[in-house]
């Protein structure tokens, strides 16, 4: 089995969802978690000192590292990571990916 990627809006349920996935052995990763981790700063101060371009590149990077481990992930992204067109192809080669929406 492979990760599976959680995407979707800010209050879609991929932090619930996410914590459901975990109690079945998948490890959690929350992308803006681990981009905050690496730079040593908070994603609103990433955004005001370093520009969104920046930051859209620490999410590729991020998802980068990903690739490379050899567990199973359960990953929340940032509202934003799929818009890019290189995330969706990252994103679809670490798992199996799942747009959540309350309807």
């Amino acid at each position: 089995m492979s990760s599976i990627v959680l995407i979707g809006l800010m209050g879609e349920g991929k932090t619930t969802v996410g914590k459901e996935l975990v109690k079945k052995g998948f490890a959690p990763i929350d992308t803006d978690a681990s981009i905050e981790d690496c730079e040593k700063m908070s994603i609103s101060d990433i955004f005001a000192q370093k520009g969104e371009d920046y930051f859209r590149q620490a999410e590729t990077k991020a998802l980068k590292t990903l690739l490379v481990q050899d567990k199973q992930f359960v990953i929340s992204c940032g509202g934003g990571m799929p818009l890019s067109e290189e995330n969706r192809k990252l994103l679809k080669k670490i798992g199996q990916v799942v747009d959540l929406r309350i309807q």
